[in-house]
């Protein structure tokens, strides 16, 4: 009989409940974006280097590049594909690749570490004290 042993920690229960109520109040990410028109207002060539520039260091990683090998894509014809390029293409590309991160976010992966250790102590710490509630003799 598990659910009388529940009733006896409220606490427990309450904490859950507020906890719950905590992460609904955060915001979450929208999935939906603004579409942009797609014209690139900067002059011919100014940014396109930079562009290049940009994707070609996110290539440059470790991981991008086995990834990219076990595709069979060459370097060279890499090139030449991205030289093909129109400019709002490149500048779409290169803001993706300036996203790009080889092993993820190590901050949110430690805020996560972080929160689930909190919680099992504080779970810890309530289920190992016994509180008793008695009416004052009088």
């Amino acid at each position: 009989m598990a659910f009388p042993s529940m009733l006896k920690k409220r606490y427990v229960i309450f904490f859950m409940l507020a906890w719950m109520c905590f992460l609904g109040c955060i915001p979450q990410n929208a999935s939906s974006m603004p579409v942009g028109s797609g014209i690139d207002t900067s002059p011919d060539g100014l940014n396109r280097e930079a562009y290049i520039k940009t994707i070609e260091n996110a290539l440059s990683q470790g991981s991008v590049k086995r990834q990219l090998e076990r595709f069979g894509i060459k370097e060279n014809v890499l090139r030449m594909r991205l030289a093909g390029l129109q400019d709002n293409e490149l500048r779409d590309l290169a803001l993706r690749a300036d996203q790009l991160k080889a092993g993820g976010s190590a901050g949110a992966v430690a805020a996560i570490i972080l929160i689930v250790a909190l919680i099992a102590l504080i779970i810890y710490i309530f289920n190992t004290h016994d509180i008793e509630i008695r009416r004052k003799a009088g």
